[in-house]
């Protein structure tokens, strides 16, 4: 699920920009730390008729089919992960959690064929392709405005 990660790398730029705009400065007031936190930003941001209005035109659409994955992308995230080969031949990926709280120990799993995880990471990798490539662009004005200083040394 490292398509999540890369999706949250190209939404901290277009966060950081709705943050230094009037507009969307009480939405982006401080950065998030969890990814839904930030999906939720993003959504605000998207709701705002305001100068990126335009450019965030279209993420809403992408942005629902993404979050259908999230409830398991942070399953898989947290879980411990082994592999089995079923009597069929099968491969199979048991992803279990642990939880624990001051009554009880609780485990739940997910179990997936190998063929249905290769087809469920191409699906969203092919959806966090479409929304990296459109955050980049917007991105990429808060990227320009970052400029490097020079490192002074000093010589003997």
């Amino acid at each position: 699920m490292d398509d999540f990660a890369r999706f949250e790398r190209s939404l901290a730029p277009v966060l950081l920009l709705a943050s230094s705009l009037p507009e969307y400065a009480k939405s982006v007031k401080k950065p998030a730390h969890l990814l839904g936190q930030k999906i939720e930003q993003l959504r605000q941001i998207i709701s705002i008729d305001g100068p990126l209005a335009r450019d965030v035109k279209g993420l809403a659409d992408e942005l629902d089919v993404l979050c259908q994955y999230e409830s398991m992308r942070h399953f898989m995230a947290h879980a411990t992960l082994e592999v089995a080969q079923a009597e069929n031949e099968d491969i199979l990926y048991l992803f279990r959690m642990t939880r624990s709280d001051k009554l009880a120990l609780t485990q739940s799993f997910i179990v997936f064929k190998k063929i249905e995880a290769k087809s469920t990471g191409a699906a969203v990798g092919a959806i966090v392709d479409r929304l990296t490539q459109h955050l980049d662009r917007l991105g990429n004005r808060q990227r320009s405005k970052q400029v490097q200083a020079p490192i002074a040394v000093a010589l003997p």
